[in-house]
C-alpha cells in the first residue's frame, strides 16, 4: 500500500495539473505558466523517486512503519 499511496497523491497533487497547463487545449496558458507546469512535473518525479525509494530501502531492511505496525 505505500507504493501506490505514496505515487498515487504525488500524481493527484502535481503531475495531473501540471499535465493538464501543458496541454493547453484552448491556448491560454503563457509561457511562466508552462515553465511553472514543467517545473511541477519534475518536482513530481524528484519526489516521487525519493519516496519509492525510502519504501523500497525500508521493506529491504525488515522496517514496518505505520498506524498498523506491531512493536516486537
Amino acid at each position: 500500500f505505500q507504493y501506490t499511496g505514496s505515487t498515487f497523491a504525488v500524481c493527484i497533487s502535481l503531475i495531473f495539473p501540471g499535465a493538464i497547463v501543458l496541454r493547453d487545449v484552448h491556448g491560454i496558458a503563457k509561457r511562466k505558466d508552462k515553465a511553472m507546469a514543467a517545473m511541477m512535473i519534475t518536482l513530481a518525479v524528484i519526489t516521487s523517486s525519493i519516496a519509492i525509494a525510502s519504501n523500497v530501502m525500508s521493506s529491504i531492511n525488515g522496517e514496518v512503519k505505520g498506524v498498523n505496525a506491531v512493536a516486537s
